[in-house]
């Protein structure tokens, strides 16, 4: 019986280490390019988030009609404040939540925010609320404000 060659043998051997190392710098590439992408749209939001803020600076509840309740909001900042809902809060301990968006953008003074819904119940002046919550899309910055109307 005859074996391979030496030659022949060494030729395989090097063609499959090159193909396996082809194989892994082709993944290598692709995962850190995914990693890149990721932490770079990671920074950009800290970055936004760190610099964002606002205020509310009146909120009016209309009993008459539609029972809604407007909220006047300013930025605060020199970056975009994106408002994802709001979250009511009520003396039984009761949360309802509205998914109304919002976007504060640079330079806008005041804008108003109106609500009819919450829980997907219309809001109602007698329900006993505590306080809301305006929620963002930026970790820790959030505003709460006492139903004081």
């Amino acid at each position: 019986m005859k074996g391979i060659s030496p030659l022949v043998a060494a030729v395989l051997l090097i063609a499959a280490t090159m193909s396996i190392a082809g194989i892994l710098a082709y993944w290598a590439a692709s995962f850190v390019r995914q990693r890149t992408e990721t932490m770079g749209n990671e920074t950009q939001a800290l970055e936004r988030c760190t610099g964002a803020n606002f205020a509310v600076l009146l909120n009016n509840f209309n009993a008459t009609g539609n029972n809604e309740l407007t909220i006047i909001l300013q930025n605060l900042a020199r970056y975009p404040v994106y408002i994802t809902g709001i979250s009511f809060i009520w003396g039984n301990g009761t949360i309802l939540e509205n998914s109304t968006p919002l976007t504060l953008n640079v330079g806008e003074t005041f804008k108003a925010y109106t609500i009819t819904h919450a829980g997907g119940q219309p809001i109602q002046k007698d329900w006993g609320c505590s306080y809301y919550i305006i929620l963002t899309d930026c970790p820790g910055l959030s505003k709460s404000h006492a139903c004081d109307w």
